[in-house]
């Protein structure tokens, strides 16, 4: 994606997804790399929690 108006066309789509999503999140933008940079407010456990289980 050279065009900035390419750029800009991904971004809205993508916080318009986002917009459906009840966790907080913020969008900062694409990377020099093209990945979109963000964050997500965690609301559960994390994958760790989830899948594993304490011995006894």
């Amino acid at each position: 994606m050279e065009k900035p108006q390419h750029r800009n066309e991904v971004m809205k789509t993508f916080r318009a997804e986002l917009a459906r999503d009840k966790t907080r999140t913020q969008v900062f933008g694409i990377s020099e790399l093209g990945l979109v940079e963000m964050t997500r407010k965690r609301i559960g456990e994390g994958l760790t929690q989830t899948f594993t289980k304490a011995q006894e």
